[in-house]
């Protein structure tokens, strides 16, 4: 006796698979820009508002710069210490 068919078709079966390895897959750069420009977004705002623990120096001129001084503020404890840890490469 047969299995009963789980899916309609192939499409149906593939959509099955993508939805359960998605989060197993690396991000795509897609979603990595969309992070990046939400952080940029949050973070402008909340400078504006005045409502963050953040420096304000964090804020780049794009979400790429954000992104990278975000990085480094969280790798070396503040964006002083990353250019100087720079200087010494």
């Amino acid at each position: 006796m047969s299995r009963t068919r789980q899916h309609s078709d192939a499409a149906a079966r593939q959509a099955a698979y993508r939805a359960r390895t998605y989060w197993q897959q690396p991000p795509t750069q897609k979603f990595l820009a969309g992070i990046a420009q939400g952080v940029h977004t949050d973070l402008a705002a909340a400078l504006q508002k005045r409502d963050c623990p953040l420096p304000a120096e964090l804020l780049g001129d794009h979400a790429g710069q954000t992104l990278a001084n975000l990085r480094d503020y969280i790798t070396h404890g503040s964006l002083a210490a990353a250019q100087k840890a720079r200087e010494l490469l």
